[in-house]
């Protein structure tokens, strides 16, 4: 029968002093400062390799934005895709997703 018996522990309330933080905690042990951090050594290939495959493509991303807004103030796109020579929202963000 001991396994139906809990014990009961005395519930402290929330803000008293036995359980708040102090006003001083300590550094953790896994905090380190900037004279602590020394260097690892080289940095590999693979980190060089993705890194810069990474920023072509959010310059490509960037620069194709450019050119869809582009399109969309051309005069001859407009008379040729748009309403009475303008773009409705839906319209303008159809072309975007389309050409993105």
């Amino acid at each position: 029968m001991r396994f139906y018996h809990k014990k009961t522990e005395e519930v402290q309330e929330k803000g008293t002093p036995t359980n708040s933080t102090p006003a001083q905690t300590p550094p953790r042990g896994n905090s380190h400062t900037v004279e602590d951090v020394a260097p690892q050594g080289r940095v590999p290939a693979i980190a060089v390799i993705l890194g810069a495959t990474a920023s072509i493509g959010g310059f490509m991303f960037g620069y194709e934005s450019g050119q869809i807004s582009g399109f969309l103030a051309m005069p001859d796109f407009v008379e040729r895709f748009g309403d009475n020579g303008d773009f409705s929202p839906i319209r303008q963000g159809t072309i975007v997703g389309l050409l993105a």
